[in-house]
């Protein structure tokens, strides 16, 4: 990757210290940052260099393509949308995501991360993409987006394929209701 890459990448990802191998890729929403909500993203400066791209989308799409030994992968790190934001809103950034999704070539590995601000359900016929292992009754909207979304593109909703107690499950909500 070119220096000036680099320096821009380094201008994006803010500062890169930390420990060695580290990468971290998220979405910090703590009411205490200085944009809550906003799409962070931290890598290792020794990591740089497996940095093939990094493309921001807007304020809550950005993804990062990194060089693999054998294939490359695409980290794309979303937020969503609350449940109770307006509907032409939470389409936009279901078709933003969409459009990123199509966009990134088929050898890629996808690995699609984050806050969807979702209650996915146990509904029988989504087992394929949710598993069983889940919490909820029944799918909230965005929960239905995000089904619809993994169905289409052949994704599944891996943080939810596996045994977890049901106090790790749930989703805090403020005494506000925000």
């Amino acid at each position: 990757m070119p220096r000036k890459s680099i320096d821009n990448l380094d201008n994006r990802l803010g500062n890169l210290t930390g420990n060695a191998g580290i990468l971290r890729f998220g979405t910090w929403n703590i009411r205490t940052l200085y944009k809550p909500g906003s799409l962070q993203c931290v890598l290792k400066a020794s990591l740089s260099r497996l940095v093939k791209k990094f493309e921001p989308i807007n304020d809550r799409i950005c993804y990062i393509i990194l060089t693999g030994k054998i294939f490359d992968s695409v980290i794309i790190n979303c937020y969503a949308l609350t449940e109770t934001a307006d509907c032409e809103l939470k389409d936009q950034f279901y078709d933003d995501l969409d459009r990123v999704l199509d966009n990134i070539h088929k050898e890629y590995i996808k690995i699609v991360v984050e806050d969807f601000n979702t209650q996915v359900g146990r509904e029988n016929i989504f087992i394929p993409i949710v598993g069983k292992k889940i919490l909820h009754k029944e799918s909230n909207n965005n929960g239905m987006r995000l089904i619809s979304l993994c169905t289409d593109k052949g994704l599944v909703i891996s943080s939810t394929q596996f045994q977890r107690k049901d106090i790790y499950k749930h989703t805090w909500i403020a005494s506000d209701g925000q």
